[in-house]
């Protein structure tokens, strides 16, 4: 269960590092490419 929690986080946390830096310009692509894991 740890694993998959940590896991999860980090895919929150790159999420909403991408889209903060890129600004939305990244929002497509990274929730197909978090989609598509």
């Amino acid at each position: 269960m740890t694993d998959k929690s940590n896991l999860t986080d980090r895919t929150v946390v790159i999420t909403g590092a991408e889209l903060a830096v890129d600004g939305g310009w990244t929002a497509g692509p990274t929730v197909k490419y978090v989609m598509g894991q």
